[in-house]
């Protein structure tokens, strides 16, 4: 089997494939603000929106949160919520 079929069959059949692949366009995003897409502040701003974004990825696929109590998902996904709004504040009171 060559390499790019097996890389195919890897995300079509693994359930995680498509959020690695979205893990992936969002690390490109962000490497996009970082060098220089939009005014500096905004490009900050956005991409801590898109880290906090994939830390709730990694949690729910990776972390098997997907198949978590109900309680448990909502608990982390506030808590990101809650955190990356606290550090966004912060940065736009500093700057």
């Amino acid at each position: 089997m060559s390499t790019l079929n097996a890389t195919k069959s890897w995300f079509t059949s693994h359930p995680a494939g498509g959020t690695w692949a979205v893990l992936m366009l969002a690390s490109l995003l962000s490497f996009g603000f970082g060098d220089g897409l939009g005014p500096a502040k905004l490009a900050t701003v956005a991409c801590f929106i898109v880290a906090y974004a994939k830390v709730n990825l990694i949690g729910h696929s990776f972390m098997e949160l997907h198949g978590a109590p109900k309680g448990l998902r909502i608990a982390f996904a506030g808590f990101t919520v809650f955190v990356g709004t606290v550090l966004i504040v912060l940065y736009l009171a500093k700057a």
